[in-house]
C-alpha cells in the first residue's frame, strides 16, 4: 500500500511535460494495488482482533479500526484543505496534489515497523505448531473453496453489508462536496469532509460499545435505519440550500453520526457471518468485492 501510495505522487503528468495517458494507465494500477492490500490486510486485522481482545469488549477493538482510518481521513482532507489555501488552486493542480502521496512514506513507514511488532495469537500459533506450512497452503486453498461452495448466500450478505457501509463512508464527505456544493470554495468543500470524519470518530466508540451489548447485526441494524431516515432530507436541504452553515450540520453532523454508526463494526458484522476458520478470508473477501 505504502509503494501504491507514494507513487502516485511521482505520476507523469500533462502540467510538468508528462505522458497524460502513461499517468492514468500507472494510476488505475496502483489504485488497485492499493484496494488489494487493503482487502488483504484488514481479514487478518479483524480476526486478530477477534482472537485476540477480552470476552465482552470486542466491538469496541474492532470498531478501532474505523476510527484509526477516519482518523487517517481527518488529518488527509485537513492537510489538502492547507495546501490549497496557502497554494491555490493553479498550483495544486499543478504540483501541490503530489504532496500528500508523497509525504505518505513516514506514517507508512511507521506503520510498516509497528505492524512487524505485533504478537501472534495463542490461537493462531498453536495451529501453527500442529500444521506444516505446505497444508496450510492446502488449506488456504479449501478455506476459499469452501466460501464459494457452502456459503454463498452468507457471502451475498457480507459483499452487500460492506458495499451499502463504504457507499456512506465516501459519498457524504467526499461525493457530496463536488456534486452538490461545487459551488463552495474547495478548501472550505474540505473542512466541512473534515468535520464530518470528526464526528465519526466521536461516534465510533459509542457504537463500539452499543456493539458489545446489542451485537454486531443489532448496531448494523440501527445504523442502517437511521442512515435511512437522514438520507433523503439532508440531500434535499442540502439542494434547497446549499450554504457553508447547511453543509456543515447537514454532512459534517448529521452525515458524520451515520458514518460512524453505521462504519464502526461492519467489520465484526462481517466476520461473524462465517465459522472462526474462515473470518479472515470471509472478511477479506467480502471486502474487496464489496468496497
Amino acid at each position: 500500500m505504502m509503494v501504491a501510495t507514494v507513487a502516485q505522487g511521482c505520476l507523469p503528468g500533462k502540467h510538468l511535460g508528462g505522458d497524460f495517458c502513461l499517468g492514468l494507465v500507472v494510476l488505475i494500477m496502483c489504485r488497485v494495488l492499493q484496494g488489494l492490500s487493503a482487502g488483504g490486510e484488514i481479514g487478518a486485522v479483524v480476526a486478530y482482533l477477534m482472537e485476540a481482545s477480552p470476552v465482552g469488549s470486542v466491538g469496541m477493538a474492532v470498531s478501532m479500526i474505523g476510527v484509526g482510518g477516519q482518523i487517517s481521513g481527518v488529518l488527509a482532507s485537513a492537510m489538502v484543505a492547507l495546501l490549497h489555501q496557502g497554494l491555490g488552486s493553479e498550483l495544486m493542480l499543478v504540483w501541490g496534489w503530489r504532496v500528500p502521496f508523497l509525504i505518505s512514506a513516514l506514517p507508512s513507514a511507521l506503520a510498516i515497523w509497528g505492524r512487524m511488532r505485533i504478537p501472534e495469537t495463542d490461537v493462531f500459533l498453536s495451529e501453527v505448531r500442529e500444521k506444516m506450512e505446505k497444508q496450510n497452503q492446502q488449506d488456504a486453498h479449501e478455506g476459499l473453496r469452501e466460501l464459494l461452495t457452502h456459503y454463498p448466500v452468507v457471502l451475498l450478505i457480507g459483499i452487500g453489508g460492506v458495499c451499502a457501509t463504504a457507499t456512506m463512508w465516501y459519498a457524504p464527505p467526499f461525493w457530496t462536496l463536488t456534486a452538490v456544493l461545487w459551488q463552495l470554495d474547495p478548501s472550505d468543500t474540505l473542512w466541512v469532509g473534515t468535520s464530518c470524519q470528526l464526528v465519526a470518530i466521536a461516534v465510533t466508540p459509542v457504537a463500539g460499545w452499543f456493539t458489545d451489548r446489542y451485537g454486531a447485526a443489532m448496531t448494523a441494524f440501527v445504523g442502517a435505519i437511521y442512515a435511512t431516515l437522514v438520507a433523503f432530507p439532508g440531500y434535499l436541504w442540502l439542494v434547497l440550500d446549499p450554504s457553508l452553515g447547511t453543509a456543515y450540520l447537514a454532512v459534517g453532523f448529521f452525515f458524520g453520526i451515520a458514518q460512524g454508526f453505521t462504519g464502526a463494526n461492519i467489520n465484526l458484522f462481517c466476520a461473524n457471518l462465517f465459522p472462526p476458520r474462515l473470518w479472515c478470508q470471509g472478511m477479506a473477501l467480502s471486502y474487496n468485492i464489496g468496497e
